[in-house]
């Protein structure tokens, strides 16, 4: 997948997620919370999926976007793991045609989504993605911590 096909993909409108997203606990990963293989549905018909994780203790928050049988397309990490020019908040973007298979290597600075609370990055992801969300957002102890 190329850069193009992505910003296609990114920037289609009408996408839609129907239902909650509940993030749950799941052996293995504790103390982090996860939600796991949601659809996002969008009128090009490609098998576009959300998963997310949790980890209160940390606050760290990790957004994940992954099309079936070609790998992950989009991930934006909030207090993740430090990348050494652009820090803990940043979001992984997809350029070449391998970077699916390489665990989308590029990392771009996410300055604008310090300071805001799960559910905020939550609605700014969807907005500049163009996504409608029609359900909760289920965040572990339902408060919405900043992070």
């Amino acid at each position: 997948m190329l850069r193009f096909e992505f910003e296609e993909i990114r920037d289609l409108p009408g996408k839609r997620i129907e239902g909650d997203l509940v993030f749950a606990s799941k052996k293995g990963s504790r103390p982090s919370y996860v939600v796991e293989d949601v659809p996002v549905e969008n009128s090009l018909g490609i098998d576009l999926i959300f998963s997310g994780l949790y980890n209160p203790v940390t606050k760290k928050l990790t957004l994940n976007f992954h099309i079936k049988g070609v790998g992950p397309i989009c991930r934006v990490c909030i207090n993740g793991r430090l990348h050494e020019k652009v820090g803990r908040t940043h979001k992984h973007d997809l350029i070449g045609q391998q970077d699916p298979d390489n665990n989308i290597p590029n990392v771009v600075i996410r300055k604008d989504l310090l300071g805001k609370t799960i559910s905020q990055v939550w609605s700014t992801l969807c907005s500049q993605s163009q996504i409608t969300h029609n359900g909760g957002f289920i965040i572990p102890g339902g408060t919405d911590v900043t992070l």
